[in-house]
């Protein structure tokens, strides 16, 4: 059999990506494409002199339709061709996140530049990590969540948000002044007062997601999916248990006619575009580990367990809407949580 061909090491400089200024800039009623630049282009970008939310921007997707900012799009459509970050706390020096990032790529090219606020005392930071291949959504989104979990192993947060399918990554871009506090971002000559970025150039090849650090990474963040899907079970398996409610009772009536999607919006919910998955306003992680199968809710929080929401059982806790009902609007008191509902049932 014939072995197939290694990757050219330099054919990510070719990939073309989503661009467009800021994050009102869309295509969305237009119909048109959006203009794209080659990852090589990222490279050799100087700062831009913009207000942070009309700077330049890309999605790393190949996929550029005029629907190419909607993140169901992209998970669906999308060809992604690089991994990156974004590092908003902790006034890091680059020379830490530079051996961070090479912990984690080896010897792929990488390029990391400061953000728009970025200032001395205050440093923050952006990490485009180009890949060898175009890969697929599910696979691109198991080596974003693996880089983010390397760095926050090293102690350094990144903002999770770009593990969402068509979140903008925004390109080098100094204002004149700070946003929210008016402070002088570049001198009288125009030039910056605080820009740092380092690279490895482009002669780097790009990343593989076959060898190195990135495969335990990503194969880690599958073991962890498994098992939470094995612990909703155990959840899903737990409510069988529970007594079913009589059809005049005014719980039952409750659940009736409240969707819990509907509750779990109203009390503060982030939900995961494109899933059935929620982050509770309890937790402080950036997982999100609250599930609807059903007429249920599940959630792997403990943050969840600890606050006493629904019922408690070893995986985590669940329940219904009545159960959030209780929790967000009576402080946990179910009984009366039970008396309101019986209240207005007679009024």
């Amino acid at each position: 059999m014939t072995a197939l061909p290694e990757p050219h090491p330099h054919r990510w400089h070719d990939h073309r990506v989503v661009t467009f200024d800021g994050m009102f800039d869309t295509h969305a009623t237009t119909g048109e494409d959006y203009a794209t630049r080659t990852m090589a282009d990222l490279f050799d970008v100087r700062p831009a002199c913009c207000p942070k939310e009309r700077g330049p921007a890309f999605i790393p997707s190949t996929y550029a339709d005029h629907d190419a900012r909607s993140h169901t799009a992209q998970r669906a459509h999308g060809s992604f061709v690089a991994l990156t970050a974004d590092i908003d706390h902790g006034d890091h020096a680059p020379g830490d996140l530079v051996a961070a990032i090479k912990a984690f790529a080896g010897p792929a090219a990488a390029l990391i530049y400061s953000s728009p606020h970025a200032r001395p005392g205050d440093r923050r930071w952006r990490v485009i990590v180009p890949l060898a291949e175009p890969v697929p959504y599910a696979l691109w989104h198991d080596a974003q969540t693996a880089l983010c979990d390397h760095l926050d192993a090293h102690g350094i947060a990144p903002d999770r948000a770009l593990c969402r399918a068509a979140q903008p990554v925004f390109l080098p871009n100094v204002p004149r002044v700070h946003a929210k506090t008016g402070a002088t971002l570049r001198g009288q000559d125009g030039q910056p007062l605080f820009f740092a970025w380092r690279s490895t150039g482009i002669d780097a090849p790009g990343l593989s997601l076959d060898r190195g650090p990135v495969v335990a990474g990503m194969a880690r963040v599958a073991r962890q999916r498994a098992e939470a899907e094995g612990e909703r079970e155990k959840l899903r398996i737990e409510t069988l248990r529970r007594p079913a409610a009589n059809s005049d009772d005014p719980v039952a009536a409750f659940n009736h006619a409240n969707a819990i999607t509907d509750l779990l919006a109203r009390y503060g919910y982030d939900k995961r575009p494109g899933s059935n998955d929620w982050r509770s306003p309890h937790q402080t992680g950036e997982t999100f580990a609250t599930r609807i199968m059903g007429d249920k809710w599940f959630s792997l929080s403990g943050s969840d367990a600890a606050a006493g929401l629904g019922s408690i059982c070893p995986a985590g806790c669940f329940g219904d809407a009545f159960d959030l009902f209780a929790h967000f609007e009576h402080g946990g008191n179910r009984r009366a949580a039970f008396r309101a509902l019986v209240q207005e049932a007679r009024s």
